[in-house]
C-alpha cells in the first residue's frame, strides 16, 4: 500500500510538472508565452526581436519567442504549429490576396483556409486599428479585418547608376521605346545594360511583374479576360509582354542565370552593369557593397509615359484565434501600433510605411520611392489565377523558358502558343 501511494504521488507530481511546463514553453518562469512565426528576412526578424525586447520590459509577465523559417517552408510549418496550437502570431508575405473566386476555380490560399476554419482572429473592433491606413485595407476579408499589414515594397522598379548616367548624358526613360534606346546606348559603350541574380530563380522570374505592368497596368482585367476567353496569350498585347521579357533577357550581362542574388548588388555597385531591376528592398545591399554609390530608381516604363510603381504588402501579422494566449498577442500588436514604436520598427526594416504620418529616415525611400507610391497597385503575381494543374508555360514568369534565357523555346510566338495550350488544357480538365 505504501508503494502504491508513493507511485500515485509521483504520477500526480509528474502530471503537474508537465502541465506547468506546457504553460512555460516560450520563456519559462510561469510567464505567458507569445510565440511569433515569420519567414527568414534579417531586417524584419531583427525589428521583431527589438520590438519584443521593449515589449517585455513593459509586460514582464509575457515571454516572446520569434521563430523564423525559410519562405518555402512557411506554409507547412504554419499548418503544423496551428494544428498543435503552438503559435500566437503568424506573419504573411503579400497580405490577404488571391482569394478563391467562382470565375477562376483553384485552390484556396493558406490565409483563406485559416480564416474559413476559424483560425485567424477577427480584430475588426480593436480600437488601435484606427491608426493604420493601408495596413488595414490589405487584411480585410468579407468586410472584416483579420490582421494588419505593417509594410509595403515596390517590385517593378529598376536601380540605376546615377554617376554613370550623368557622365554619359543618359536620361531616365519615361517610355518603353526610350528604354530600348537607352539599353542600345549603354551597350555601345561596352557596358552591360543590366544585371540580375538569376541563379536563385525568383529574383529573375519575378520580373514578369515588370513586363506585365509595362503593357497591361490593369492586369486584373487581363486575368479575367484570359479565363473568359476574351483574351489569349497569343494576341498582340500578350505577345508584347513576352517580347519585352525577351528584351530583358538580351540586355542582361552574360551568364546572368548563374549569378547568385547575393552577388548581384555588388556587381551593380562595381559598375559591371548600368542598371539592375529589383525590388526596392535591395538598396540596402547595394549600399553595403559601396556606401558612396549614387543609386537611383525608376519604374520599368510602359508604352505611354506616367507608369507608376507596383508592389505588395510585404509583412502582415495575424492572431491565432484558438490560442489561450491571444490576449498577449493583441497587446503586442497594440504595442506595435504606437507611432513611436512603429517608426523605429519600419525604419529598421526599410519598407514603405502603412501607417500615415510616420517619419522615414531612409533618404533613398524618401527621394526615389515615396513620391510615387500614393496608390500602390498590386503586382501581377498577387492577382494571377492559373487553373489547378496548369503547365509550366502558362505561369506568371513564362519567358524564363525562352532560348535567350537558356530555355527550350526558340521564339516569343512559340512560347505564347505553348502558354495558351497549357491554360486551355488545364481549364478543360477542371470541367471533366
Amino acid at each position: 500500500m505504501k508503494k502504491l501511494f508513493m507511485l500515485a504521488t509521483v504520477l500526480v507530481l509528474g502530471s503537474s510538472l508537465m502541465f506547468a511546463g506546457g504553460n512555460r514553453q516560450a520563456g519559462g518562469g510561469g510567464k505567458t508565452p507569445l510565440r511569433i512565426v515569420t519567414w527568414t528576412n534579417p531586417a524584419s526578424v531583427e525589428a521583431m526581436k527589438a520590438l519584443s525586447a521593449k515589449f517585455m520590459v513593459k509586460y514582464p509577465d509575457i515571454a516572446v519567442e520569434v521563430t523564423d523559417i525559410e519562405s518555402n517552408q512557411v506554409d507547412g510549418l504554419l499548418r503544423t504549429r496551428m494544428a498543435a496550437n503552438d503559435v500566437e502570431i503568424i506573419s504573411h508575405q503579400g497580405g490577404l490576396t488571391r482569394a478563391q473566386v467562382d470565375w477562376a476555380p483553384g485552390e484556396k490560399p493558406t490565409w483563406q483556409e485559416m480564416i474559413d476554419a476559424g483560425n485567424y482572429l477577427d480584430i475588426t473592433n480593436e480600437p488601435w486599428l484606427s491608426v493604420w491606413g493601408s495596413g488595414v485595407d490589405s487584411c480585410k476579408y468579407n468586410a472584416k479585418v483579420y490582421g494588419v499589414s505593417v509594410g509595403s515594397t515596390v517590385v517593378t522598379g529598376v536601380f540605376y547608376n546615377k554617376k554613370l548616367f550623368s557622365e554619359n548624358g543618359w536620361q531616365v526613360p519615361k517610355t518603353w521605346a526610350e528604354f530600348e534606346r537607352l539599353c542600345a546606348a549603354i551597350k555601345a559603350k561596352g557596358i552591360a545594360p543590366m544585371t540580375v541574380g538569376g541563379a536563385d530563380g525568383w529574383p529573375y522570374t519575378m520580373l514578369m511583374n515588370d513586363t506585365v505592368a509595362s503593357v497591361e497596368p490593369d492586369h486584373d482585367g487581363l486575368i479575367r479576360a484570359l479565363w473568359s476567353g476574351d483574351r489569349k496569350f497569343t494576341d498582340a498585347k500578350s505577345l508584347e509582354i513576352f517580347r519585352r521579357g525577351e528584351f530583358l533577357n538580351q540586355n542582361f550581362e552574360d551568364g546572368f542565370k548563374s549569378i547568385p542574388y547575393s552577388a548581384a548588388p555588388g556587381r551593380f555597385a562595381a559598375g559591371r552593369a548600368a542598371m539592375m531591376p529589383d525590388g526596392n528592398w535591395n538598396v540596402t545591399e547595394i549600399l553595403k557593397a559601396d556606401p558612396n554609390f549614387q543609386v537611383g530608381y525608376f519604374p520599368l516604363p510602359g508604352t505611354e509615359p506616367g507608369l507608376q510603381f507596383q508592389g505588395k504588402s510585404d509583412l502582415s501579422f495575424h492572431v491565432n484565434a484558438k490560442s489561450p494566449y491571444k490576449d498577449a498577442a493583441l497587446k503586442w500588436l497594440e504595442f506595435l501600433s504606437d507611432k513611436a514604436n512603429y517608426t523605429e520598427f519600419i525604419n529598421t526594416i526599410g519598407f514603405i510605411p502603412t501607417m500615415p504620418g510616420v517619419t522615414i529616415s531612409n533618404k533613398f525611400l524618401n527621394e526615389e520611392i515615396l513620391p510615387y507610391t500614393a496608390n500602390l497597385k498590386p503586382l501581377w503575381e498577387l492577382n494571377w489565377r492559373a487553373p489547378s494543374g496548369v503547365g509550366q508555360y502558362a505561369g506568371y514568369s513564362a519567358y524564363q523558358y525562352l532560348k535567350s534565357a537558356g530555355g527550350p523555346v526558340a521564339t516569343v510566338a512559340e512560347l505564347a502558343q505553348l502558354a495558351q495550350k497549357d491554360f486551355d488544357d488545364a481549364k478543360a480538365a477542371i470541367k471533366k
